[in-house]
Protein backbone atom coordinates (compact mmCIF):
# COMPACT_ATOMS: atom_id res chain seq x y z
CA UNK A 1 0.00 0.00 0.00
CA UNK A 2 1.01 3.63 -0.48
CA UNK A 3 1.69 6.51 1.90
CA UNK A 4 -0.01 9.83 1.09
CA UNK A 5 0.31 13.37 2.38
CA UNK A 6 -2.61 15.66 1.51
CA UNK A 7 -2.09 19.38 0.94
CA UNK A 8 -4.38 21.86 2.66
CA UNK A 9 -6.53 22.37 -0.44
CA UNK A 10 -7.51 18.68 -0.64
CA UNK A 11 -10.57 17.63 1.40
CA UNK A 12 -9.69 16.08 4.75
CA UNK A 13 -12.24 13.32 4.11
CA UNK A 14 -10.11 11.98 1.25
CA UNK A 15 -7.49 10.89 3.78
CA UNK A 16 -10.09 8.78 5.58
CA UNK A 17 -11.23 7.25 2.27
CA UNK A 18 -7.64 6.32 1.40
CA UNK A 19 -7.07 4.84 4.87
CA UNK A 20 -10.25 2.80 4.35
CA UNK A 21 -8.57 1.27 1.30
CA UNK A 22 -5.55 0.28 3.38
CA UNK A 23 -3.26 3.20 2.61
CA UNK A 24 -1.48 5.45 5.05
CA UNK A 25 -2.81 8.99 4.61
CA UNK A 26 -2.23 12.15 6.61
CA UNK A 27 -3.70 15.54 5.90
CA UNK A 28 -1.65 18.65 6.62
CA UNK A 29 -4.35 19.67 9.13
CA UNK A 30 -3.76 16.42 11.05
CA UNK A 31 -0.16 17.56 11.53
CA UNK A 32 -0.88 21.24 12.24
CA UNK A 33 0.60 22.36 8.92
CA UNK A 34 -2.41 24.05 7.36
CA UNK A 35 -0.55 27.38 7.17
CA UNK A 36 2.65 25.90 5.75
CA UNK A 37 3.81 27.23 2.39
CA UNK A 38 3.85 24.92 -0.63
CA UNK A 39 7.61 24.39 -0.43
CA UNK A 40 7.27 23.23 3.18
CA UNK A 41 4.35 20.98 2.21
CA UNK A 42 6.63 19.29 -0.32
CA UNK A 43 9.44 18.95 2.22
CA UNK A 44 6.98 17.41 4.68
CA UNK A 45 5.79 14.89 2.11
CA UNK A 46 9.39 13.99 1.24
CA UNK A 47 10.36 13.59 4.91
CA UNK A 48 7.38 11.26 5.39
CA UNK A 49 8.26 9.37 2.17
CA UNK A 50 4.71 10.12 1.02
CA UNK A 51 3.01 10.88 -2.26
CA UNK A 52 1.79 14.47 -2.17
CA UNK A 53 -1.84 15.08 -3.17
CA UNK A 54 -2.78 18.66 -4.08
CA UNK A 55 -5.13 20.70 -6.24
CA UNK A 56 -2.47 23.41 -6.60
CA UNK A 57 -0.94 22.35 -9.91
CA UNK A 58 0.59 25.68 -10.92
CA UNK A 59 2.72 26.11 -7.80
CA UNK A 60 3.70 22.46 -7.55
CA UNK A 61 4.73 22.38 -11.21
CA UNK A 62 7.10 25.22 -10.37
CA UNK A 63 8.40 23.31 -7.35
CA UNK A 64 8.75 20.16 -9.47
CA UNK A 65 10.86 22.06 -12.00
CA UNK A 66 13.02 23.47 -9.21
CA UNK A 67 13.40 20.00 -7.66
CA UNK A 68 15.15 18.76 -10.79
CA UNK A 69 16.90 21.90 -12.01
CA UNK A 70 18.47 23.11 -8.78
CA UNK A 71 20.67 20.10 -8.03
CA UNK A 72 22.30 20.60 -11.43
CA UNK A 73 23.13 24.19 -10.49
CA UNK A 74 24.32 23.11 -7.05
CA UNK A 75 26.99 20.92 -8.60
CA UNK A 76 28.88 24.11 -9.40
CA UNK A 77 27.66 26.43 -6.65
CA UNK A 78 25.50 26.00 -3.56
CA UNK A 79 24.27 29.56 -3.58
CA UNK A 80 22.38 32.16 -5.48
CA UNK A 81 23.44 35.76 -5.57
CA UNK A 82 20.29 37.36 -4.27
CA UNK A 83 16.71 37.99 -5.34
CA UNK A 84 15.12 41.43 -5.31
CA UNK A 85 11.35 41.54 -5.75
CA UNK A 86 9.96 44.73 -7.25
CA UNK A 87 6.27 45.58 -6.89
CA UNK A 88 4.00 45.75 -9.92
CA UNK A 89 3.35 49.45 -9.44
CA UNK A 90 5.15 51.68 -11.85
CA UNK A 91 8.01 53.90 -10.80
CA UNK A 92 10.30 55.74 -13.16
CA UNK A 93 13.09 53.43 -14.29
CA UNK A 94 15.77 55.85 -13.15
CA UNK A 95 14.23 55.79 -9.65
CA UNK A 96 14.25 51.99 -9.60
CA UNK A 97 17.80 51.88 -10.87
CA UNK A 98 18.93 54.29 -8.14
CA UNK A 99 17.11 52.39 -5.37
CA UNK A 100 18.55 49.08 -6.55
CA UNK A 101 22.06 50.52 -6.93
CA UNK A 102 22.02 52.05 -3.44
CA UNK A 103 20.71 48.89 -1.83
CA UNK A 104 23.18 46.60 -3.58
CA UNK A 105 26.11 48.84 -2.71
CA UNK A 106 25.08 48.96 0.95
CA UNK A 107 24.44 45.20 1.18
CA UNK A 108 26.93 43.75 -1.30
CA UNK A 109 28.05 40.97 1.04
CA UNK A 110 24.58 40.35 2.49
CA UNK A 111 22.59 39.44 -0.60
CA UNK A 112 23.84 35.91 -1.22
CA UNK A 113 21.08 33.30 -0.76
CA UNK A 114 18.62 35.98 0.36
CA UNK A 115 15.44 37.48 -1.03
CA UNK A 116 14.42 41.07 -0.35
CA UNK A 117 11.21 42.76 -1.44
CA UNK A 118 10.32 46.43 -1.79
CA UNK A 119 7.81 47.56 0.81
CA UNK A 120 5.07 50.09 0.19
CA UNK A 121 6.80 52.46 2.65
CA UNK A 122 9.82 52.69 0.34
CA UNK A 123 12.37 50.34 1.85
CA UNK A 124 13.73 46.87 1.26
CA UNK A 125 12.67 44.08 3.61
CA UNK A 126 14.34 40.67 3.90
CA UNK A 127 12.18 37.60 3.41
CA UNK A 128 12.39 34.99 6.14
CA UNK A 129 12.43 31.55 4.57
CA UNK A 130 10.32 29.10 6.61
CA UNK A 131 12.59 27.02 8.82
CA UNK A 132 15.64 29.26 8.33
CA UNK A 133 17.60 31.00 11.03
CA UNK A 134 18.79 33.87 8.81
Amino acid sequence: MATFYLDNDVPVALAAELRGLGHSADHTRDLGGQRACDALQLVTAVSRMAILLTHNGRDFKLLQDAWFLWPVAWQTTARHFGILVLPQRRLPLDTWAQEIDTFVQQRAAGLENRLHHWRSDGRWEPYQTPGSQA
